[in-house]
């Protein structure tokens, strides 16, 4: 099994829609990564190789994985996982690759299918988290929260001036609405925000409420150079 602790983008990323389809509900639910949970991902980067199942200690989590595809993260209890992978449909007995890695708590993973059918091979890495924070630059705005459209709350009380720390997030896109805190009410909706994975992003909100010449917006950005 080849180990890589190294941040590697690869081929293209799509989530459980698709060619590969989640089996059982094992994706992650909520947007704030939990501490006390591990993350994990699957690739399937065998050219040669036809769509597989994937299997975590027995149980069937992915059906129908093209080549090229990265799954996004299943979530577990940390401790030793084995996965399986095995032509789609024909049951774990098939498998031609079977690999087991430890993983741990607050911490995100690639579990990729690597080389070709006749020498294929198993690689663990180690990903970076997607991090999140909020900055409020608008000199008029009052004091705010910054939640997810229909969902938690990510940044509460923020004022005028304010950084917050990072808030480690799970991959994804989101609808964002910023609220004043003291009242609840909306000031302002932000859609299709992506959130990609191995990122740090800041927010910052900038304008005025007040002027239209510079309205009150949501900018999105990424903190690493290079990115």
């Amino acid at each position: 099994m080849i180990e890589d602790h190294t941040r590697r983008t690869v081929l293209k990323t799509l989530g459980f829609a698709g060619s590969a389809a989640l089996v059982g509900g094992a994706a992650t639910g909520s947007v704030v990564a939990d501490d006390d949970r591990a993350y994990v991902r699957v690739a399937h980067a065998v050219p040669d190789a036809p769509a597989v199942d994937v299997f975590v200690n027995g149980n069937a989590v992915l059906e129908g994985v093209e080549f090229g595809t990265i799954s996004g993260y299943l979530e577990l209890d940390p401790g030793e996982y084995t996965f399986e992978v095995a032509p789609a449909g024909q049951g774990r007995e098939s498998a031609v690759l079977k690999a087991t890695t430890p993983v741990s708590a607050a911490t995100f993973y690639t579990v990729a299918a690597v080389g070709t059918l006749d020498r294929i091979d198993a690689a663990v890495l180690t990903d970076r988290p997607t991090r999140l924070r909020a900055v409020h630059f608008a000199p008029d705005a009052p004091a705010v929260d910054v939640a997810v459209a229909d969902g938690p709350v990510l940044f509460e009380g923020v004022q005028f001036g304010d950084v917050s720390q990072y808030l480690t997030v799970k991959p994804g896109t989101y609808d964002v609405v910023v609220r004043v805190s003291e009242s609840g009410e909306a000031v302002a909706t932000f859609e299709g925000l992506y959130l990609g994975p191995s990122t740090t992003y800041s927010a910052f909100a900038l304008g005025t409420v007040a002027d239209d010449d510079a309205p009150f917006t949501l900018e999105l950005v990424t903190d690493e150079a290079g990115e």
